[in-house]
C-alpha cells in the first residue's frame, strides 16, 4: 500500500467510486460493482485494441488492491494517514522557477535564491 507521490492522483477511493468517510457496507457495495466491471473474462469480448487487455487487467488489479486496503480498518486508517500527510506536504511546496532567483558565483559554484519577501534588501 503506497502512495503515489502527488494526490491529485488516483485515491483508491477514487477506483472504488466511494467518499472518504464511506462505511464498510458501502465499500464492499462498490467493490463488487467495480470487480464484476473490471473483470478480465467479462472484457474479453470487448476488447479492441493491443493495449486494451493489459489496460483492463491493471485496472482489475487496482481495483483489488483497494479494497484489499479499504476493507481492513488497519490498514485503511494507515493509508488515511499517509494520504493526509502527503496532502498536507503539498500545501508547503511550490515550484522553483529559476527565472525568478539570483545567481551568485562563490568558491563552492553557483548558488540560487530569492530575493527576500519580507521587504528587507
Amino acid at each position: 500500500m503506497t502512495l503515489q507521490s502527488k494526490t491529485n492522483s488516483e485515491t483508491y477511493y477514487d477506483i472504488l467510486h466511494v467518499k472518504e468517510n464511506a462505511s464498510y457496507e458501502e465499500i464492499r457495495q462498490s467493490y463488487r460493482s467495480a470487480l464484476l466491471q473490471s473483470h478480465p473474462d467479462k472484457l474479453l469480448n470487448s476488447i479492441d485494441t493491443p493495449n486494451s487487455g493489459k489496460d483492463a487487467e491493471d485496472r482489475f488489479v487496482k481495483v483489488q488492491q483497494a479494497w484489499e486496503t479499504l476493507s481492513d480498518s488497519r490498514s485503511r486508517a494507515l493509508y488515511d494517514s499517509e494520504l493526509q500527510s502527503l496532502r498536507s506536504d503539498e500545501l508547503f511546496t511550490e515550484d522553483v522557477i529559476l527565472e525568478d532567483m539570483t545567481a551568485e558565483d562563490t568558491e563552492e559554484g553557483l548558488e540560487f535564491y530569492y530575493q527576500c519577501r519580507c521587504g528587507d534588501s
